[in-house]
């Protein structure tokens, strides 16, 4: 029999995802404060086009990497406002 193309993957509270066997996703660790840390002078370091986060979630998507979110800590699921658009697709 021939293997799939694809692979289900079960991440934590039993979400299914599927992705391409040739291709790794990038799982985002979401804590509490993720879309809220600051850097020294008190901008949001995800605005910051030089945060190593930023930066790794953008070349994710721009390579179609599936990118995962996987919350810790009693984090919520961010709303799609709160993300600097050059993150969304």
């Amino acid at each position: 029999s021939r293997m799939s193309r694809e692979a289900h993957v079960r991440i934590c509270g039993g979400l299914e995802v599927r992705i391409l066997r040739s291709t790794r996703p990038l799982i985002a660790i979401i804590g509490k404060h993720w879309l809220t840390v600051t850097d020294e002078e008190g901008h949001r370091r995800l605005d910051n086009t030089e945060d190593f986060v930023r930066i790794e979630i953008k070349a994710a998507l721009k390579r179609d990497i599936p990118v995962i979110p996987f919350l810790v800590v009693g984090a919520r699921m961010p709303k799609s406002v709160s993300f600097p658009k050059v993150l969304m697709k």
